[in-house]
């Protein structure tokens, strides 16, 4: 069995390839990150948290916004991801 975390899709216009995630899937990407940067701050490089930053939350979003269906679902997961990591509620919950 072959597991597959989204189908990478690329943007004809842009020439951008996105990982499609469910709105579900973005939020605990972006809460376990943050929870994860939180729980071993000492751990992680700056380098490592700025791409966190970067990566799962910046460009993902302007990723959805360019490329991705469900947007305003999308987006509104990976900023309640980044509030409950903030506020490390760490139940599994999602919406």
């Amino acid at each position: 069995m072959i597991q597959m975390y989204g189908v990478p899709r690329e943007s004809k216009f842009f020439g951008i390839r996105s990982n499609v995630y469910s709105a579900e899937r973005s939020y605990f990407i972006v809460r376990n990150h943050i929870l994860l940067w939180k729980d071993y701050t000492h751990h992680l490089s700056f380098g490592f948290r700025l791409n966190i930053l970067k990566h799962y939350i910046f460009v993902r979003i302007i990723k959805i916004i360019i490329m991705e269906d469900n947007k305003i679902k999308k987006i509104a997961s990976i900023l309640k991801g980044l509030f409950d990591g903030i506020t490390n509620d760490r139940s599994k919950k999602y919406i």
